[in-house]
């Protein structure tokens, strides 16, 4: 799945989800405040009216004047407040004054069971928006109903008022807000969907450039480097890539200058004892508080040896390349000792030895590895069959050194007894016989260590 798709994926489910709610709040809170407006509305309809016909009733006691009386007043009321019907009655059930748009409704006690309860409880009756319709009215509508009793100055019920509003004012505000809440919606979903497209797009076109570039390292195209930026992953996968890019540019330039170098050589020994060179640099010096001296023996054979910058200390690498073709041995060996060099650098002895296992399944490595004068001394063992083995060597004294070896045959046991028989010496003085030595016979790489101690020095 494309990330424009993913983004789109993530992106809108999650707006749709929060305008459904925030839509349901709007359209609730809307109908519940309208019907509360509308109750209110109709309230004080049916109280004005009731109070002003008790005082009428009260100075007209005659029903045909108080008829006559009435009349126009209650016409008035129900056109000014757009009534469907207005009615008074008494008590008995006769109608007194019937006006509105709609006069030959049913009256409002035999369509609704819960007005005659609130007036048989002696309540006023002011209902909900109810759906009307009866056999003398074919219409099925919304209306609000209220009823409210007349009462004279000693409190005896004289007449009933009853008052129907239509409630399609409610039906049209309720659509208005749903058309309201649904274009809202439409209008903040093509937004995220528009910021979606461009936010996928961006972070996809920085990818594909990214993707454009590896191609472009594969096929050798190492032209310089425009940084991508834009998004934090990205700029450390783009400085990721910017960083192979100068390697491989510095190790193409090299390459170069040895294929310039190279054109000299004659024969394929030349070209294997120039290679060895790269890969078989002799060591010798004081490192990490401990003085070493190195040597490899034999450019033909594929071993290889340095003393490698670590970021926790000290690590001189051995190894061997198992190539049955010369050349084939010498250019895995420089393969080899340019993987542990970068590797070594911002990983873990094991970890680095790990990355050669993954590129290079039969490789044989050697690490020494310490952190210090006090500091233990670590061989870490990539061995052929792929095992990583680590143990500690001791250095007993300031005056002994310690040999570690990959030499073929018994090239280890004659190390050794030279090592014995000439204790006291440094590594510095021990490796000019050992090469003349070892160089007879054997193929492989051999290291010799010693602590370094000031006192040590000033007695020898």
């Amino acid at each position: 799945m494309k990330i424009r798709t993913q983004t789109l994926v993530a992106i809108v489910p999650l707006f749709l989800g929060l305008m459904a709610v925030d839509g349901a709040l709007i359209y609730f809170s809307q109908s519940k405040e309208m019907m509360w407006g509308l109750r209110k509305e109709l309230r004080s309809v049916v109280v004005s009216t009731a109070e002003h016909t008790a005082s009428v009733m009260a100075q007209t006691p005659d029903p045909q004047a108080l008829r006559a009386r009435l009349q126009p007043i209650f016409e008035r009321i129900a056109e000014a407040n757009k009534l469907e019907l207005l009615r008074l009655t008494t008590p008995s059930g006769e109608v007194l004054v019937n006006t509105g748009t709609r006069p030959n409704r049913s009256s409002a006690l035999a369509v609704l069971p819960e007005a005659a309860r609130a007036l048989e409880a002696d309540q006023e009756f002011y209902s909900e928006i109810v759906e009307r319709g009866d056999a003398a009215d074919d219409a099925s509508d919304l209306a609000r109903i209220g009823l409210r009793r007349v009462r004279d100055a000693e409190g005896r019920v004289i007449a009933l008022v009853q008052v129907e509003s239509d409630a399609d004012v409610y039906r049209q505000e309720m659509a208005d807000t749903a058309r309201l809440i649904a274009g809202g919606t439409g209008i903040v979903l093509g937004v995220a969907l528009l910021l979606a497209w461009i936010l996928g797009g961006r972070i996809g076109g920085r990818i594909k450039l990214l993707n454009q570039r590896a191609t472009e390292l594969v096929d050798g195209r190492l032209e310089r480097w425009q940084p991508v930026g834009g998004v934090r992953e990205i700029d450390e996968l783009d400085g990721s890539f910017q960083t192979i890019n100068s390697v491989l540019n510095s190790e193409l330039g090299k390459s170069r200058r040895k294929l310039l170098e190279n054109e000299q050589f004659r024969t394929r020994e030349d070209l294997l004892e120039t290679l060895g060179e790269t890969i078989m640099k002799p060591i010798g010096g004081r490192f990490g508080g401990r003085e070493v001296v190195a040597r490899c023996i034999n450019p033909l054979s594929g071993y290889f040896m340095e003393m490698a910058e670590a970021g926790d200390g000290t690590v001189v690498v051995m190894g061997r390349a198992s190539d049955p073709d010369a050349v084939d041995r010498s250019v895995t060996a420089s393969s080899l000792l340019f993987l542990l060099r970068q590797t070594l650098r911002s990983k873990p002895v094991p970890e680095a030895l790990e990355r050669v296992r993954e590129l290079f399944p039969e490789a044989e490595v050697i690490c020494l590895t310490w952190e210090g004068p006090a500091a233990a001394l670590r061989r870490i063992d990539l061995t052929r069959d792929g095992r990583i083995e680590e143990k500690r060597l001791s250095l007993d004294t300031a005056h002994r050194s310690c040999a570690v070896h990959n030499l073929e045959g018994n090239g280890g046991a004659v190390l050794q007894r030279y090592l014995d028989r000439y204790a006291s010496l440094r590594p510095a003085e021990l490796v000019r016989d050992l090469d003349v030595v070892l160089a007879r016979r054997f193929d492989g790489c051999y290291v010799v260590i010693r602590d370094a101690v000031e006192a040590a020095d000033k007695a020898a």
